[in-house]
């Protein structure tokens, strides 16, 4: 009697299954980088899409993005998505912020066909440092998860792995001179490297793998900006201000390359905007002959590129790294005051790329 209860009981369960459709559907984990465009499969998928609903969670509790096959155009980030027509979930552009837990339901007048889809969407994401003094810089790569699944689960369960890769495609490993890395998680690492001259567009790559196999990746390339190598430039040259100083109030084949306005009023702003190459200083009407300008600034093309540089003489240093960096010719009324500044105070040779080198290779042996 007891077997026949117990086969009546599985028949009522096979029975229960066949009436609602309930059958068991497996997980999905989708790896994705930021600012790549994702599709997440629907893997229990009724025709038309009609029934479909997409609920969303991370953090707090579900949120509907998707109902009865049409997009909820009062949520948040609704311009991305979009249901494709086997009802996969579309998201463009993704930002760390879409990580989560993804769910695939079916309705049929209101009662649920089939069991839950559900798709764990991680992100990876790289952000820098800005670079230091030192020619020092720091990577930060992340994998965004579903918070609720620690990340030492993950990786146990999962079979992933974090790491980065050099543009010559090496696995870096964590002992190296120049680059040093650090995993404070198994979620999250960090490299910081330092920048020399014939690397400083190096190429790195942080890499997710599952069970050995390549999942998604993301390419971060380290430059120097044009700014960063006037400010070396700048440092570098620092001693030789004072010096500056003293030319600058002596000679006045400078003061073809000096404006000077009184205030900033329509007037000197179209001054500066007519200007090719030259240091506009701005003092406020009124002000004595030794107080400080209002404003020191370079203009180059009608552009103001820079200001508040405080003197005149910091801002011919400074024009003459933006003339290096920018390969820039002088002009012809100034080119033999400028090669003097270049030749003589400076100590820099006539070719600019060879003196860019020379600059930058003794600023680094530097103490």
């Amino acid at each position: 009697m007891a077997d026949k209860c117990h086969l009546c009981l599985l028949g009522l369960i096979f029975l229960s299954s066949l009436l609602t459709g309930l059958s068991e559907v497996d997980d999905d984990h989708v790896f994705i980088s930021s600012g790549e465009d994702v599709r997440l499969p629907c893997n229990n998928a009724l025709p038309d899409c009609k029934s479909t609903t997409w609920n969303y969670n991370s953090y707090s509790s579900a949120v509907e993005l998707v109902a009865g096959g049409r997009k909820k155009t009062d949520r948040e980030r609704h311009e991305r998505l979009s249901l494709g027509s086997d009802c996969s979930l579309n998201i463009k552009s993704v930002t760390k912020e879409d990580y989560g837990l993804y769910t695939c339901r079916q309705y049929v007048n209101n009662q649920q066909q089939v069991t839950d889809a559900s798709v764990f969407v991680h992100v990876l994401h790289v952000s820098s440092s800005e670079i230091s003094a030192g020619r020092s810089v720091t990577l930060y790569c992340q994998l965004y998860s579903y918070p609720r699944v620690s990340c030492d689960d993950l990786i146990r369960s999962e079979g992933i792995d974090l790491f980065w890769m050099n543009q010559a495609g090496v696995k870096q490993m964590r002992l190296d001179s120049r680059n040093q890395i650090s995993a404070p998680g198994h979620c999250i690492t960090s490299l910081n490297t330092t920048i020399l001259n014939e690397n400083e567009n190096r190429e790195w790559r942080c890499v997710v793998t599952q069970r050995d196999q390549l999942k998604t990746s993301v390419s971060y390339t380290v430059k120097i900006s044009v700014i960063v190598i006037i400010v070396e430039f700048a440092v570098f040259a620092a001693p030789t201000v004072i010096l500056l100083q003293i030319i600058c109030a002596g000679r006045a084949d400078l003061e073809k390359l000096l404006k000077h306005y009184l205030d900033v009023d329509e007037s000197s702003q179209m001054a500066i905007a007519e200007t090719v190459f030259g240091i506009f200083v701005i003092r406020q009407e009124g002000a004595e002959s030794g107080d400080d300008p209002a404003d020191v600034g370079i203009v180059l093309e009608g552009v103001e590129v820079m200001s508040e540089l405080g003197n005149v003489a910091f801002a011919v240093v400074m024009l003459l790294g933006l003339v290096y960096a920018l390969n820039l010719s002088y002009p012809q009324e100034l080119k033999y005051t400028f090669e003097v500044l270049q030749k003589i105070i400076m100590e820099l040779d006539g070719n600019k790329g060879q003196v860019l080198k020379t600059l930058l290779s003794r600023y680094e042996t530097s103490p």
